[in-house]
């Protein structure tokens, strides 16, 4: 059986309409310090869950600023500031979570319980 995890979250780049993708500047990533704490939480998290899991769950990572997102955003209320979990079209967490709890939720998934049951706040 495989899950699918899609974490909604802002990037360190973002395409600009013809001009290709454009980085953020050094000056403009430490005026979100935030930011930078959820790329390196996610990051690690997204580490660990390949690890345990493998191809068990798929995962994929979306930018909340394309225009594909846009109906994730609205039905997920999503907030620019921080990362939305969906695992199997369930929002879960909001924000970076514990990597047990995140486990916890991907097990019972796999296990064929539903997310929502599992899901708590970040």
């Amino acid at each position: 059986m495989t899950v699918r995890l899609k974490i909604l979250m802002e990037r360190g780049v973002y395409r600009s309409g013809c001009c290709g993708c454009v980085a953020y500047t050094a000056e403009e990533k430490a005026s979100f310090p935030r930011q930078q704490e959820n790329i390196q939480g996610v990051g690690k998290l997204l580490c660990a869950i390949r690890e345990r899991y493998g191809e068990k769950v798929d995962v994929s990572v979306v930018d909340p600023r394309n225009i594909l997102a846009f109906w994730d955003n609205i039905r997920f209320r999503v907030r620019p500031s921080t990362p939305v979990w969906v695992l199997d079209r369930k929002k879960v967490f909001e924000g970076v979570p514990e990597l047990e709890n995140l486990q916890g939720v991907l097990d019972a998934a796999l296990e064929g319980e539903s997310p929502a049951s599992q899901a708590c706040s970040a």
